[in-house]
């Protein structure tokens, strides 16, 4: 969600690790019910939120090299939970994690748990 180029990732991932070595992440991705609403504990608004549906995530990984061993969505396990909370904490913090809730709650975003792993 903070990482604007995607494919980028997935050919670094793939670089770095062994043949046969796995990559897992932890995403906020793009629902379908509509845009986020900002400020979000990522980002203060569009610009600089870079989430997209976990079909373009998939997509991405998969491009680069790297096979999808499973792709979970987490949202109804983050309903509810705040997270842990940044050392520095903004001072519209509490708003941003409400945000984050909401748009869980609704359908405007999804988490996601991806495993992958690069090709022997």
């Amino acid at each position: 969600m903070n990482i604007a180029d995607k494919e980028g990732l997935g050919r670094e991932v793939t670089r770095v690790l062994k043949p046969s070595g796995r990559f897992s992440c932890n995403e906020i991705e793009q629902g379908t019910a509509g845009t986020p609403v900002f400020p979000l504990p990522w980002a203060t608004d569009d610009a600089s939120s870079f989430v997209v549906s976990p079909l373009v995530m998939r997509a991405a990984l998969e491009a680069s090299g790297l096979s999808i061993l499973e792709q979970v969505d987490l949202t109804p396990t983050r309903l509810g939970d705040t997270g842990r909370r940044p050392i520095v904490e903004p001072d519209d913090f509490p708003l941003r994690l409400q945000n984050l809730q909401n748009c869980l709650a609704d359908g405007r975003l999804l988490a996601q748990f991806i495993l992958a792993e690069k090709s022997s």
